[in-house]
This record gives C-alpha cells, sequence and structure tokens, in this order.
C-alpha cells in the first residue's frame, strides 16, 4: 500500500543520515511506518518477543531517530493478520 514516492523519501534521509539513524515516518503528528533501522539494531530487534514490534527500540533511542514528515494516510495503515488484510481491502 506505500507508494514508491513515500518509501523513496524515508529511503533518501537514511542516506541523508549516511545509514547511522533511524528513520520514520510522521503521519499527522503519529509514528508511523515502516521504520528503517540501521545494523547497529538488528540484534536488539533480533532478541524482541511477543507482538511488541519494534516501537520499543524507537523509544528507547529518540536522540537517534529522524522523522520524515509524509502527507499521505498510507503509512499508518498496518497489516498484521486477517482481519486487517479485510479492513484494507473495504478502504480500498
Amino acid at each position: 500500500m506505500l507508494s514508491k514516492n513515500t518509501l523513496d523519501l524515508l529511503i533518501d534521509e537514511f542516506i541523508v543520515q549516511h545509514g547511522d539513524h533511524i528513520i520514520y515516518p510522521i503521519y499527522e503528528e503519529r509514528q508511523a511506518n515502516p521504520v528503517i533501522f540501521p545494523k547497529k539494531y538488528f540484534q536488539e530487534i533480533l532478541s524482541i518477543t511477543g507482538d511488541h514490534g519494534c516501537k520499543k527500540i524507537l523509544k528507547q533511542y529518540p536522540d537517534n531517530a529522524v522523522g520524515v514528515s509524509i502527507g499521505l494516510p498510507e503509512v499508518v495503515f498496518d497489516c498484521d493478520d486477517e482481519n486487517d488484510y479485510f479492513r484494507l481491502l473495504e478502504k480500498m
């Protein structure tokens, strides 16, 4: 559901930050997805258990995170299960 333009904006910011910062989209002052993490966080990400996602890591390192304003709601859709999938289909 993400546009190429949105992905390019996030990737471009990751490159501007030399791959050293967590990059995340912001839609209407709300942290959204997808989030790009530098390699230095991979081990920590892999150790996450349960359905908590990486939001904990993002909150743990706010000084190392950069938000990118995105003007489209595509970044707030979350599709984790079959019910989410059908809800997204209804919105389309």
